[in-house]
């Protein structure tokens, strides 16, 4: 694992999520089936990873619930797909300062039965030591596409089902649980508070993460000053519901306004269902 999987990665993609002026998409929806789409999914390093097909293409594919953008690809991806350069930019900013990537444009791109048109994609270009591909993938899925749907991410099922959210029932059928609402000021993404042992956290839910993290002064303990360092919280309070013991690591991060990321410890546990039409999490039980 790189010195900073997690923050370079989804730290600089956060900051699309907080800037939708200057997000980096003209896609359309999706398929207009109601149908669920259940997508499989691999594990590997503890990343979620897809396929999608791009003109009789299989690309495998991070999901990052932490990136705003519709998609990113690797160069070489896109040149072998003859995607066009649209002539635009997207800015960025990670753990090693602001980066700036190209955009391209793809007629169409298939996730399962799902079908988007018009897609902008971002280059992965990062700043410091990143290093793409490290798990085999030519690319990331954000969560652009995605925004109309439920999404159940089902990592012991080894899946991920799109629902459409008005159809309660299979809501119901595939995210029994919790429901945590989403903090208003992030503007929809999927960022919530969580009662620790150690205080309120304000903690963003990232697939992109293959550890839950928090930064290393929130803990308040001398002894955290390295990323080695982890530690359990007993409690991890969501709403009224304890859903502890969690356990963190403690990095040297730098976040905007918020305290670390849950990720795969705790996805590995739980069917955790991301409402974006709703503004809000279903988290199933343990």
């Amino acid at each position: 694992m790189s010195r900073n999987p997690v923050v370079v990665v989804t730290l600089a993609i956060a900051i699309a999520h907080l800037s939708p002026a200057s997000a980096s998409a003209s896609d359309s929806p999706a398929s207009t089936t109601r149908e669920p789409l259940v997508i499989p999914i691999e594990i590997r390093d503890n990343y979620p990873i897809l396929m999608a097909t791009v003109a009789g293409i299989e690309i495998p594919l991070k999901f990052d619930l932490g990136d705003g953008d519709p998609l990113v690809l690797h160069q070489e991806v896109l040149d072998q797909l003859g995607a066009d350069a649209t002539g635009a930019t997207a800015k960025r900013r990670g753990i090693d300062g602001v980066f700036e990537a190209p955009l391209y444009k793809l007629p169409r791109i298939q996730i399962g039965t799902a079908t988007f048109e018009d897609v902008i994609a971002r280059a992965d270009v990062r700043a410091g030591d990143y290093k793409p591909g490290e798990q085999g993938e030519k690319g990331y899925l954000g969560t652009r596409l995605l925004k109309e749907y439920v999404i159940a991410i089902d990592y012991r099922g080894r899946k991920m089902t799109l629902i459409a959210p008005l159809d309660d029932r299979q809501v119901s059928r595939y995210c029994p649980g919790i429901a945590v609402p989403f903090l208003p000021e992030w503007n929809g993404a999927p960022v919530t508070g969580a009662e620790t042992d150690w205080g309120r956290a304000v903690v963003w839910w990232d697939t992109g993460a293959p550890v839950s993290v928090l930064r290393e002064t929130f803990k308040n303990d001398p002894d955290a000053k390295s990323r080695d360092v982890t530690a359990t919280t007993k409690r991890f309070v969501l709403g009224d519901a304890d859903l502890g013991p969690v356990e963190f690591n403690f990095w040297a991060m730098e976040l905007p306004k918020f305290d670390g990321f849950v990720g795969y410890n705790f996805f590995e546990r739980h069917i955790v269902c991301v409402d974006f039409p709703g503004n809000k999490l279903i988290i199933g039980p343990g």
